[in-house]
């Protein structure tokens, strides 16, 4: 199927759920889908919550399979730093290290508010740069 989209010219992207169980693999996953002509997006493993009407559903064990998030952001900074088909940015590579992900999430507010400047200024055609300095202060 990848071969067949290639030849079609249509993008392929790899999604992999990092976890406790398959972090020591990314190095693998990245070459595969290098050699395969994809990109890759690394996202940790999640504990979300789904709120239906009657019910709410969440994993029970779910902070078993969830890797040591800091381990995962610097594995795929490094990994970045390799391969340049890791769709998976530095941005949300943050936003995740600070609690902006799973089934408590912490945005962080202010870090989201220079997200939207900044694409707000990119869809205005204008780029600043400002916006696209995370400081630790906005923490």
């Amino acid at each position: 199927m990848i071969e067949i989209a290639n030849k079609r010219d249509i993008k392929v992207i790899v999604s992999t759920v990092v976890m406790k169980d398959n972090i020591h693999l990314l190095e693998e996953i990245c070459e595969l889908t290098e050699s395969l002509d994809c990109s890759a997006e690394l996202f940790p493993c999640e504990d979300i919550i789904r709120n239906f009407p009657e019910k709410i559903c969440q994993i029970i064990g779910i902070e078993a399979m969830m890797p040591n998030i800091h381990e995962w952001a610097k594995t795929i900074r490094d990994m970045r730093s390799k391969y340049n088909h890791i769709l998976t940015d530095p941005f949300s590579i943050q936003v995740v290290e600070k609690g902006g992900f799973g089934g408590y999430p912490n945005y962080y507010q202010n870090i989201l508010r220079k997200l939207c400047m900044l694409l707000l200024c990119n869809l205005g055609g204008g780029k600043n740069q400002e916006y696209l300095e995370l400081e630790e202060q906005d923490t």
